[in-house]
C-alpha cells in the first residue's frame, strides 16, 4: 500500500494554517507551537511534498490540490481534531475500507497488526466514521463523505507524483517499497520489467525505458515481479508468459496474483484476459521456447 501516513505535528500545522485564513510563516508557527525551528521547517517541507500546503514568499497556505481542499473542508465542517482521526496509520486503515472489508482483509491490505485494527475500529465507531455491514466494515459515507473524498484524492495524488523521479516521467506502479516509471531519457535508476527482458532472453522493444527507484541490483525474479506489477494488456501478458516459460524454474514460486493466473492458464487455458494456448504456442516458437 502506498505510504499515506501523517503525524500529529503535520495535522496540527494544517489546522493552524486553516484557522489563520491569511496563511502563516514558519516563525509564527514556531511561536504558536513551541517546537524547535528545525522541526517546524522539516514538517512544513514534508507537507509541501504531500501537496497539502504551498509556500508563497515567506507564508504557508493550504494547497489548491483537490485532496488538500477536501481536508480543509473536513476540518471546517466538523472542527474535529484531525490528529484523532487521521494520524499515524489511521489513513492506511481507512483506505483499506473504502470498500467493505472483514478484519482479516483489513489486516492484509493495510499490513496493520490485529490489535491496531481493533483499536481503530473502536475509535472510529465511537465517532460514527465507520459502520458494520454484516461482518465487514466500511466508511459511513452518509455522515463522513468528506473523509472518503479526501482519501480517494490523496491516493490519486500519491500515485501521480513522486519527487524522486523526473516530473515528466510516467508512473506505472508505486507502493511503499518502490516506484516503477517510464522515462524517455537516461536516468540514474535501475532498468527493470520489460526493459530488462531482452538481456534475459526475451527480446522486446518497450515504449520508452522502464526504471525502478530506489536503484539496486535486481534478480530475474524481481524483474519479473516488476513486469507483473505494471502489466495492463494483451501484449504485456504475452511477454510475461514468455518470460515465465524462459525462466520457469526460477519463477514458478513467485507470489503474485498474475503469476498464479499465468500458471493456472498454462494448464487449463481458462483465464479470459490472457492469450490463448494457440497464441502462446505460436509466440513461444518465435523465441525457440519449448512448451506443450
Amino acid at each position: 500500500m502506498e505510504n499515506m501516513t501523517l503525524n500529529k505535528m503535520q495535522l496540527t500545522i494544517i489546522e493552524q494554517i486553516i484557522d489563520s485564513n491569511a496563511g502563516l510563516s514558519s516563525f509564527e508557527l514556531f511561536s504558536k507551537l513551541k517546537r524547535s525551528q528545525s522541526q517546524i521547517s522539516y514538517t512544513l517541507t514534508s507537507l509541501v511534498k504531500e501537496g497539502l500546503i504551498e509556500k508563497k514568499k515567506t507564508f504557508y497556505f493550504i494547497s489548491k490540490y483537490v485532496h488538500a481542499q477536501y481536508l480543509k473542508d473536513l476540518y471546517l465542517s466538523t472542527r474535529i481534531n484531525l490528529g484523532r482521526i487521521l494520524s499515524n496509520n489511521r489513513i492506511k486503515f481507512l483506505t483499506a475500507i473504502l470498500e467493505p472489508k472483514s478484519i482479516q482483509e483489513i489486516m492484509t491490505q493495510s499490513e496493520l497488526k490485529k490489535s491496531v485494527v481493533y483499536k481503530y475500529i473502536k475509535e472510529f465507531q465511537e465517532f460514527g466514521i465507520i459502520k458494520k455491514l454484516n461482518s465487514k466494515f466500511i466508511i459511513n459515507e452518509q455522515k463522513w463523505l468528506l473523509i472518503k473524498e479526501f482519501i480517494l484524492e490523496y491516493t490519486k495524488f500519491k500515485q501521480r507524483i513522486d519527487y524522486r523521479i523526473p516530473s515528466n516521467a510516467q508512473i506505472l506502479f508505486k507502493n511503499d517499497k518502490k516506484v516503477i516509471f517510464r522515462y524517455d531519457f537516461e536516468f540514474d535508476a535501475q532498468k527493470t520489467a520489460f526493459s530488462k527482458f531482452s538481456k534475459n532472453g526475451i527480446k522486446i522493444y518497450p515504449v520508452g525505458t522502464i526504471y525502478r527507484f530506489p536503484k539496486k541490483k535486481l534478480s530475474i525474479k524481481k524483474v519479473y515481479i516488476d513486469a507483473l506489477d505494471i502489466s495492463k494488456d494483451y501484449r504485456d501478458y504475452m511477454f510475461d508468459i514468455l518470460f515465465y516459460l524462459k525462466h520457469k524454474k526460477k519463477l514458478s514460486n513467485v507470489k503474485h496474483k498474475l503469476n498464479k493466473e499465468i500458471k493456472e492458464h498454462l494448464i487449463n487455458n481458462n483465464i479470459k484476459h490472457l492469450p490463448s494456448h494457440k497464441e502462446i504456442k505460436e509466440k513461444a516458437n518465435d523465441y525457440d521456447l519449448k512448451w506443450q
